[in-house]
């Protein structure tokens, strides 16, 4: 008999840190690329256009960043990880506020 395992957290603040930071570690150490190639393997984060799995690892560490960075103002975290995690990511202007961004943290 198959259970479905499903957390609650009515924390909005803390919980996108508790899940970025539960992903990273469960995508690091349990998950390898030809798993996560299989079509029946994780279909809505797929479905939600993560359909390799380092795009997917990419997006959880820059989630972590982006939490870190803005001190877990979730609307600034948005903001990030729409302008360098998106669409927008490749555009000489996301590039080069990464890259700024990164100088000032690093």
């Amino acid at each position: 008999m198959g259970r479905n395992l499903h957390l609650r957290n009515t924390d909005d603040r803390y919980g996108v840190k508790v899940v970025s930071e539960e992903a990273g570690g469960f995508l690091d150490w349990q998950i390898i690329p030809e798993t996560y190639d299989y079509p029946d393997v994780f279909p809505r984060i797929k479905a939600m256009g993560f359909t390799k799995l380092p795009e997917l690892r990419q997006f959880v560490t820059g989630l972590i960043d982006a939490l870190a960075e803005s001190n877990y103002d979730l609307d600034e975290v948005t903001h990030i990880c729409q302008r360098h995690l998106g669409h927008d990511s490749g555009s000489e202007e996301a590039k080069n506020e990464a890259k700024t961004k990164k100088s000032e943290n690093g």
